[in-house]
């Protein structure tokens, strides 16, 4: 078995896995999509090492349009209650000459449907 494949197999268990603790949960009746399961694993990847993310860092790793990506995040955490987010300071974000970026952390609850797509070490 190849590294790819390896890889593949890893996503593809993780996807069925977490649909089932989102069925579970009560708050998905159907499996995780395969734009739901890459948005986890970029997510995961992501809060390897810290502990929240950007939807702009999601964007860049998946490579996908945005008008894909935010909805999808605005799931996860209206629907999913797998995260929760908040807006950076306006003065901080004005400093850097940007709009204030929205800031995702994981829930619990989401944090073990993330854990399932982490990287292995």
């Amino acid at each position: 078995m190849t590294f790819e494949t390896q890889r593949l197999g890893k996503f593809i268990e993780a996807k069925a896995a977490a649909s089932e603790i989102l069925r579970a949960e009560g708050v998905k009746d159907r499996a995780v999509s395969f734009e739901e399961g890459l948005i986890m694993q970029a997510a995961s990847h992501i809060l390897a090492s810290r502990e929240s993310f950007y939807g702009l860092e999601v964007i860049r790793l998946v490579a996908a349009d945005p008008g894909a990506i935010y909805p999808t995040l605005n799931r996860f955490e209206d629907t999913y209650r797998m995260t929760v987010s908040s807006f950076e300071n306006v003065e901080y974000a004005n400093k850097h000459n940007r709009r204030p970026r929205r800031e995702y952390q994981a829930t619990d609850f989401g944090q073990t449907v993330f854990r399932l797509f982490t990287p292995e070490k």
